[in-house]
């Protein structure tokens, strides 16, 4: 390696270069004095005034838009100005594709050949302003920005609460962050700002039975509960709903013990009741009732599901069950908190697959057994079929006399050869002698 030199263009001090030789570390100080390069303190001296007029001229337009003042260290302040402006000019690129992308699924719901066609138009058009990495990744961007947010309305909200945002430390942490991750950060406050806004738009009188609606819903643990959160308890058909606002994995732990599963696009957690759940009222005041014993607040509208929760008087999901396959088998199933793959499996012919066991028709007889020894409920696919096995048991021929084939000969029983003995005279009896 060479070593040559340049001055500064600002101070004129020398700045080291090096190259691969003499003639290339020459060709390169040659270089940087043409370019005018500056010096480590000059060049660091430079960004220092450029990021100042920055972020002056960022805090003039924010001052010119209206913007609150921020709040903390000098530098603090100075820096985030600059990143508010542009993290609000890039929030509000995606406005017009919120407005178009107002149902997430919004391609599965419009049907129509023509709808979907000016769709996609309008989406390429409003993408065509967004300084993204190209048209797909813009597009998806907005989806999964569709998908945090849930809904153009709670977008504009957003855009208002970040614009009220005057903790500078805020925007300097989130400077890296996606624009939905920002969303997220602010869930809360979009949350609170959007049932103020319903609840100003409902009329007076109808806000005030909706409360006392809500206020005579609500079930509450004996002790301070774990969250000001409410966990509401809806039935829409066959589907068990629970709305809880808050993330907690406590809260989580209930639900997926109670085989509930966490909704995306709805934010909420469900479950599908069927023959095997029981009654629906049960299983409403079931799980209010589990989730205030932890400690939580619950809401539930039924009268009867809530008479039952206040209670306990509801009977308990039976989680033991054997059900009929769609080729005639038996499964056998039960809650992860139990085992009984040993006793099952020893039923004739059984099989273990996907966490069931599962035993031919068979063997109904000694899988009604097992279900009453260790208390399984059996679905009535399974009752049909252990009574068509006893009528056609019940219905069958009787062989009074059945026919017996030959006794088998023991060795012990067959009779003994006579031992042969010569003659006396050695002679050979003349029926033995062969004849010429």
């Amino acid at each position: 390696m060479a070593k040559n030199e340049f001055s500064c263009a600002q101070c004129g001090a020398p700045v080291a270069v090096w190259g691969r030789n003499k003639s290339d570390a020459a060709r390169r100080a040659r270089w940087h004095q043409a370019e005018g390069h500056l010096c480590e303190t000059c060049e660091a001296a430079r960004r220092a005034a450029e990021h100042a007029a920055e972020n002056a001229a960022s805090a003039a337009a924010n001052a010119a838009a209206t913007l609150p003042e921020l709040t903390g260290t000098e530098k603090q302040i100075a820096w985030a100005e600059t990143l508010r402006q542009k993290m609000l000019a890039r929030a509000h690129e995606y406005a017009p594709l919120m407005d178009i992308l107002r149902d997430v699924h919004y391609m599965r719901t419009r049907q129509g050949v023509e709808e979907i066609i000016a769709l996609r138009a309008a989406m390429d058009e409003a993408a065509k302003n967004i300084p993204e990495r190209g048209r797909y990744h813009a597009l998806a961007s907005a989806d999964n920005l569709m998908r945090a947010v849930e809904s153009a309305a709670r977008y504009q909200k957003f855009l208002e609460i970040m614009a009220r945002e005057t903790r500078a430390s805020w925007w300097i942490n989130h400077r890296d962050a996606e624009i939905r991750e920002m969303v997220k950060s602010l869930k809360t406050e979009i949350d609170a700002e959007q049932a103020s806004v319903a609840a100003q738009q409902m009329p007076a009188e109808q806000a005030a039975v909706v409360e006392a609606a809500q206020a005579e819903a609500l079930l509450k643990p004996a002790v301070a509960p774990k969250s000001t959160q409410i966990a509401e308890i809806t039935l829409v058909g066959d589907q068990l709903r629970v709305s809880f606002a808050e993330k907690r994995e406590d809260f989580r732990l209930i639900m997926r013990a109670m085989m509930f599963v966490w909704d995306k696009s709805a934010r909420i957690w469900v479950r599908s009741l069927g023959i095997t759940t029981g009654d629906p009222v049960d299983r409403q005041a079931e799980t209010a009732h589990r989730i205030v014993a932890a400690g939580f607040m619950a809401r539930l509208y039924d009268v009867a599901a809530r008479a039952r929760a206040i209670s306990g008087e509801f009977q308990p999901e039976q989680t033991r069950w054997i059900t009929k396959t769609g080729d005639g088998w038996c499964m056998i199933s039960w809650a992860k908190q139990d085992d009984f793959y040993a006793p099952a499996k020893r039923i004739l012919g059984a099989r273990y697959m996907d966490g069931h066991i599962y035993v031919p028709p068979g063997s109904i007889l000694e899988v009604i057994d097992f279900a009453e020894e260790y208390g399984f409920s059996v679905s009535p696919g399974v009752q049909k079929m252990l009574d068509a096995h006893r009528a056609a048991l019940a219905a069958g021929a009787v062989i009074a006399d059945p026919k017996r084939g030959p006794e088998p000969v023991r060795i012990e029983d067959a009779p003994i050869p006579p031992k042969l003995v010569p003659d006396a005279d050695g002679e050979v009896d003349p029926a033995l002698r062969e004849s010429v």
